[in-house]
């Protein structure tokens, strides 16, 4: 079962109503949040409509035009505190929102007890190093969740946070699950990439690889492909 509201005006204020059905709802297994190009006037709904949803995607809101609402972290929060009750669902779509290392750490730790969500989109959000790091840490602990996607616009490559060493660090843990990750948009480059190669030749799940839109050079390139030979996944 799906609900689908992109293109919408939810906002923080919509996404609390819906993170409160959330609580209660037995059936939904599919909510998309994200925020895809420009919404056209006659497709918002606004906060009133969107209380009385029983599905949930909530694709493009206010992410591009100014007078549109975005969720942020505080209707990041609200559906974070959701997925600690829900049992059903298990793709959450966010792309393109607002939301920031609060909304961030907020999710992350509701995946330490989730045991329902299999994929997580948080594209082009205002994500930072700390939000990255707290999302990587939760996955420590978190046994379904098998597709993540953060894109453009994360502090993934932040040196300094080495939130890109726990990335590898979790992936090569024997106990991980991800089987899809997009890296896309993240500014990695040959050193990343060489990074990433070494983690591929252990790493025994992921089947999925997105590098789209980076900077990786021929010598990241050879790594990678080293690292084909080795492994028996991808």
């Amino acid at each position: 079962t799906q609900l689908h509201l992109d293109r919408n005006n939810i906002g923080d204020e919509g996404a609390r109503a819906l993170a409160d059905a959330l609580k209660e709802n037995k059936a939904l297994n599919y909510l998309d949040l994200t925020s895809y190009g420009w919404p056209k006037e006659s497709d918002r709904i606004g906060d009133e409509g969107a209380e009385n949803k029983g599905e949930l995607d909530l694709t493009s809101n206010d992410i591009i035009h100014p007078r549109i609402e975005r969720i942020g972290d505080e209707g990041a929060c609200a559906l974070a505190d959701a997925l600690k009750e829900n049992k059903t669902l298990t793709q959450l779509h966010l792309d393109r929102n607002n939301i920031g290392d609060e909304g961030a750490r907020a999710l992350a730790e509701s995946l330490k007890g989730n045991q329902s969500l299999t994929v997580l989109h948080l594209k082009n959000n205002n994500i930072g190093a700390e939000g990255v790091r707290a999302m990587y840490d939760a996955l420590k602990e978190n046994e379904t969740l098998t597709k993540l996607e953060w894109g453009a616009r994360s502090d993934f490559c932040d040196v300094e946070a080495c939130a890109f060493a726990k990335v590898l660090r979790g992936l090569k843990s024997k106990d991980a699950t991800l089987t899809r990750l997009d890296f896309s948009d993240e500014s990695i480059g040959d050193v990343e990439a060489r990074a990433l190669a070494d983690t591929l030749k252990e790493n025994m799940t992921l089947t999925e690889l997105n590098l789209d839109r980076n900077n990786i050079g021929g010598e990241g390139a050879r790594a990678l492909a080293d690292a084909l030979k080795e492994n028996k996944t991808l």
